[in-house]
């Protein structure tokens, strides 16, 4: 699923659509030529607000699926716990310091690209739900091909937190850019290689998190 629900008072911006003639519904109000501030609805106005339900059950469920896989392979300690919650939540952070700056490169003297921590927080964060299904296949499947199994599973997740972080990032760059008098089309080719970046930046992400020991 995507972002619903939008968490209140925490920055809950959204760049989401709520019709075909415009894509960003009403949360937006460019005012006068497209220069005047945004003005966004409140999240609970909003079904197309980020929302961090997801990222954080997601998260939870890495933890514990993470402490499982361990139990089977009789390596659990109730040490592995704290140890699962800090590196989820260290790659969690770096990942979405990484899309932070990849937003910000994209700024000039006239642009500013950017969004606001917590809805940065919440798309990144929709990765754990893929991961934690990685390592529950990795807890289930004990058969000699298991190993191509989730090398497979692995890059099918990696590939889908690509999609989902390149579609949304390009929706964040649209609705930044639009508001100026060069809009997107100023970015030039540079976004292309921003969205690349943080596209092939998901393989390492599953990798590391889904390396139980």
């Amino acid at each position: 699923g995507g972002p619903g629900v939008g968490y209140g008072g925490a920055g809950g911006n959204s760049y989401g659509g709520q019709s075909q003639n415009n894509p960003y519904g009403d949360s937006m109000n460019p005012g006068l030529n497209g220069l005047s501030p945004r003005l966004f609805k409140p999240p609970k106005d909003d079904i197309n607000a980020p929302d961090l339900y997801l990222p954080l059950m997601g998260f939870w469920s890495y933890v514990l699926a993470a402490s499982a896989l361990q139990a089977k392979n009789e390596t659990f300690t109730p040490e592995s716990v704290a140890t699962h919650f800090s590196w989820g939540g260290a790659v969690w952070f770096f990942e979405s310091l990484l899309v932070w700056v990849a937003l910000r490169s994209l700024s000039s003297s006239r642009v500013k690209v950017s969004a606001p921590w917590l809805d940065i927080a919440a798309y990144t964060g929709y990765a754990f739900v893929l991961v934690t299904v990685q390592l529950l296949v990795k807890l289930v499947l004990t058969s000699p091909m298991s190993s191509g199994m989730l090398i497979g599973q692995t890059v099918w997740g990696a590939v889908c937190s690509g999609v989902f972080i390149v579609k949304t990032v390009k929706r964040v760059i649209f609705s930044e850019t639009r508001l100026h008098q060069n809009g997107f089309a100023g970015l030039g080719a540079s976004h292309n290689y921003v969205l690349l970046a943080l596209a092939a930046s998901q393989f390492p992400v599953h990798w590391a998190l889904g390396r139980v020991v």
